[in-house]
């Protein structure tokens, strides 16, 4: 039997008219006909993977509109075993962290590395900044957080915890900038673990891996 990878980067498309995401309603479909089906969320669509989201209070005039009930469709998901995985990176850029995140739900690569897996990461672009030690927590003055309060995440510390992950299951996690863009950002001074590349590393990974997952920029 083929199997399927239904990849949703938007969220709310469709979500007011139809009261659930499309994609993901098709996803279950499919799986409901017998279909191997599973989902990355990545981009925007990270955001369906927020616990106790609710998008009550949409009115138009006096008239109230029933928005989507993501929390629930989500688990309905999870619930008919169809794996959810969601992409670290951009739940960390999102200011999303672990314990927001609805149980049941695979972070990759960290889903990969729990399995034993070795993992090649290229970053390029803008993800390049990632791993950049000069990553600084701040307060929040217009809410009136301090610091300490307003804890806000810092991307490095997501990559610092999938190498320490991956050297304490003793498996290979490689995490490689492009070393053109990060010139091009003023990025250089990277955390402990980060090593420096080109586009033909990037080549060599895929050459030497079993499944290769990319994610465009935008």
């Amino acid at each position: 039997m083929a199997k399927y990878l239904s990849i949703i980067d938007s969220a709310g498309r469709a979500t007011i008219e139809e009261q659930d995401d499309t994609a993901v309603w098709f996803s279950h479909a499919m799986k409901n006909g017998g279909a191997d089906v599973s989902i990355l969320l990545r981009g925007d669509a990270v955001n369906y993977a927020v616990l106790n989201q609710d998008a009550k209070g949409l009115r138009f005039g006096a008239r109230a509109v029933k928005g989507p009930d993501m929390v629930r469709d989500i688990k309905a998901v999870i619930a008919k075993k169809i794996p959810l995985y969601a992409v670290a990176d951009d739940l960390a850029e999102r200011g999303i962290p672990a314990s927001q995140v609805i149980p049941g739900i695979e972070q990759i690569p960290r889903a990969a590395i729990r399995k034993g897996h070795n993992v090649y990461v290229f970053c390029y672009e803008g993800a390049t900044a990632l791993g950049y030690a000069g990553q600084k927590q701040h307060p929040n003055t217009v809410h009136g957080a301090s610091l300490e309060e307003e804890d806000h995440p810092n991307p490095k510390e997501w990559v610092k915890a999938l190498l320490t992950s991956a050297a304490e299951k003793q498996v290979k996690l490689v995490w490689c900038n492009c070393g053109l863009c990060v010139d091009e950002r003023g990025v250089e001074n990277q955390i402990e673990g980060v090593c420096r590349g080109s586009p033909a590393d990037a080549w060599k990974y895929c050459e030497a891996s079993d499944g290769v997952l990319l994610i465009g920029t935008e």
